[in-house]
């Protein structure tokens, strides 16, 4: 049962995640050609529906930890290995707009580690782009 609860999960993780992270490299390409006049709530980024929903199964499964305060995820390794490079980006979009609007900053970044040895797996900002270790 929890192998297809987790095969679930993945592939709605799979789906949510980059359809949003494509809107948002749209999205970014379009802000650099809008006026400085525009407000900051203007920039806020929602995760939808579904992204919220995974995030949550994540977090009550255990799989997932999230400290916005500290722009800090840490996911298990079950979960890490059995995505690709893609989904992995995916991911840590979402676990970056999910701290940027959890601090209100409306500054979308994002570092993963291990929960279980404290290693530091990836880092994604909205800036600087993606990085696994």
């Amino acid at each position: 049962m929890k192998k297809i609860i987790f095969a679930l999960l993945v592939a709605s993780l799979l789906l949510g995640c980059s359809d949003s992270r494509e809107q948002a490299r749209s999205r970014s390409k379009n802000e650099q050609s809008a006026t400085s006049a525009e407000s900051v709530a203007d920039n806020r980024i929602d995760l939808t529906d579904g992204q919220e929903k995974s995030l949550a199964t994540m977090l009550a499964s255990g799989w997932l930890k999230i400290k916005a305060r500290e722009n800090r995820a840490e996911v298990s390794q079950v979960v890490w290995r059995s995505f690709d490079y893609d989904a992995k980006e995916g991911l840590c979009y979402c676990l970056a707009v999910k701290c940027g609007n959890d601090k209100g900053t409306q500054l979308y970044w994002v570092d993963v580690y291990d929960i279980d040895t404290g290693k530091k797996l990836a880092k994604y900002s909205r800036s600087w782009g993606f990085k696994v270790y």
